[in-house]
């Protein structure tokens, strides 16, 4: 299983050390894919969604510096 992963490029340092985030559901459903393919396409169909996301997250302190679709091992029994 593959989920969507979100480098920032912040303006600030995070106070925490944090510069990504995992999305893990959209509008409450898990979001999870089974291909590389099917998680790009995905990316694609709602890049401009998932750059707003971002930013949000950090309090609109930076912009999006790539999206990324990693493997979930927690998925795989790793």
């Amino acid at each position: 299983m593959y989920k969507i992963f979100i480098i920032m490029f912040l303006f600030t340092p995070d106070p925490e050390g944090f510069d990504s985030i995992t999305i893990n559901t959209d509008n409450g459903m898990p979001l999870r894919f089974e291909t590389r393919e099917e998680c790009g396409s995905y990316i694609d169909k709602h890049l401009d969604k998932l750059k707003e996301f971002g930013k949000e997250q950090f309090n609109n302190n930076g912009v999006v510096k790539s999206i990324h679709c990693i493997i979930d091992k927690g998925k795989i029994g790793v």
